[in-house]
C-alpha cells in the first residue's frame, strides 16, 4: 500500500553560542506522527530535552500531533490567520500541520527553535528548496524598504560572510542593481549550500519566490534555491541528521 510520508526536522538554536543545531526529526506515515531525537541532540551544548519526549533514544508515537508541535501552530481562529496562510502561501484547507511547517518553520518569538522540511535530492543530484530569509529585522530602514519592493523571480545571491564571528558557515543573500545585503540564508542549510557554492558557484541559483509586504520581517522574503551537487543524496543529511534510535 502507498503511504504518504513527509519529514520535517527541529534545529536547536544554543543560547550561548548562537549555534544551530539539528537536534530531532517528526515524520507524518498516513496520518501517525513519530517523533525521535537525531545525533545533533547528543552534541549540542546545553540542549535539554523537549517536555513530555526526556528520552534521547525513544521513538514517540502517536495518533495526534504532539504538544510541542501542535503550539507552533497559529490556532484558526486568530484575526491574522488568513493572512499567515498567505504569507506562506497556502489556501484554506491546505493547512495541514506537516505542510505548515514545511512552509513557515514553525516560528515562534518566544524561543530558539525553528522546523525545516527535509530535503530531497533526486538520483542525478537535483534538488530545490525554499525559506524565509531571516536576518532582515537586523537590516537599515532602507535595505528593508528595499526588500519589499523586490519583484518574483528577481535573482539573487548567496556569498560567503567569512568573517562572521557568530557562523562560521553563515551565507549572506545578496540583491543585484545595486548590490546589497538582504538577509542571511538559514543555519541548517548554509553549510551544504557554501560548500556547493565554494566548490562551483553555477551548480546554485536563488531568486525570490515570494514578498509579503505586511508580513512580520521573519515572512517578507520567501527564496527559492535550485541546485546540483555531485555528491548526490549525502548533502543536507550529515551526522547530525542521523536518528539516536535507529543508531
Amino acid at each position: 500500500m502507498y503511504k504518504t510520508r513527509k519529514v520535517i526536522f527541529v534545529a536547536w538554536q544554543s543560547p550561548v553560542k548562537r549555534s544551530w543545531h539539528t537536534v530531532g526529526k517528526l515524520t507524518s506515515v498516513d496520518g501517525e506522527y513519530l517523533f525521535e531525537y537525531t545525533v545533533g541532540a547528543k552534541f549540542a551544548e546545553s540542549f535539554v530535552p523537549f517536555s513530555g519526549m526526556d528520552d534521547l533514544g525513544v521513538v514517540y508515537k502517536s495518533k495526534e500531533l504532539f504538544p510541542f508541535f501542535s503550539n507552533r501552530i497559529l490556532p484558526s481562529r486568530r484575526p491574522e490567520y488568513k493572512s499567515f496562510l498567505s504569507w506562506i502561501g497556502l489556501g484554506v484547507g491546505e493547512d495541514c500541520p506537516m505542510v505548515v511547517f514545511e512552509k513557515a518553520g514553525g516560528y515562534k518569538s518566544t524561543d530558539n527553535i525553528q522546523l525545516f522540511p527535509e530535503v530531497v535530492v533526486d538520483e542525478d543530484g537535483r534538488f530545490e528548496l525554499e525559506f524565509f530569509a531571516h536576518g532582515i529585522k537586523y537590516l537599515s530602514e532602507d535595505v528593508q524598504e528595499r526588500i519589499t519592493k523586490l519583484e518574483t523571480g528577481s535573482r539573487l545571491y548567496l556569498l560567503p560572510d567569512l568573517q562572521n564571528d557568530f557562523d562560521e558557515f553563515a551565507l549572506a543573500i545578496r540583491s543585484e542593481g545595486p548590490a546589497e545585503i538582504i538577509g542571511y540564508c538559514p543555519r541548517y542549510f548554509a553549510q551544504d549550500l557554501g560548500r556547493i557554492i565554494l566548490r562551483n558557484r553555477r551548480d546554485v541559483s536563488i531568486s525570490v519566490a515570494r514578498i509579503n509586504q505586511d508580513a512580520p520581517t521573519n515572512y517578507q522574503l520567501m527564496c527559492r534555491v535550485e541546485g546540483w551537487s555531485k555528491e548526490n543524496k549525502k548533502i543536507f543529511m550529515d551526522r547530525d541528521f542521523s536518528s539516536i534510535a535507529n543508531a
